[in-house]
């Protein structure tokens, strides 16, 4: 026994589902809204950097906070730079300072060798005059 979908009746709105191949199709509605693609794409989540105690110590000795994602690093570069330049600047009036020191004692030590070669000097005359009046 053969049923035809449209004399079948189910209980209830009165209205039955046709086969596949019978029904009208419906092309015409309304799409859904899709996603909304943004202009500038997918914004990059900055990557973290991993330290190990010894990065993390150095970082502490310079008295630099550690650079935590990739866009604390030009900071932090920029930081250690200007750290360097005034450590390289220290050096360098220090090391003024100490050839200063050095040039100043070196004219000092050659002013006591000059007054000690004058007192020789003179106590060989006197010593001289001394034998020369014995005689």
């Amino acid at each position: 026994m053969e049923y035809d979908a449209v004399s079948v009746q189910p209980k209830g709105d009165g209205m039955a589902l046709l086969p596949k191949s019978q029904r009208e199709e419906e092309y015409f509605f309304a799409p859904k809204g899709g996603k909304k693609k943004t202009e500038g794409g997918k914004k990059a989540k900055p990557k973290n950097i991993k330290h190990d105690i010894g990065t993390l110590l150095y970082f502490e000795q310079c008295g630099v906070a550690a650079p935590v994602c990739e866009g604390d690093l030009e900071p932090c570069m920029k930081t250690l730079e200007e750290k360097l330049a005034a450590a390289k600047e220290l050096q360098a009036t220090k090391a003024a300072r100490v050839e200063a020191r050095r040039q100043e004692l070196q004219r000092e030590l050659e002013a006591i060798d000059a007054r000690v070669a004058g007192v020789s000097e003179k106590r060989e005359a006197e010593s001289e005059d001394a034998e020369d009046t014995e005689e």
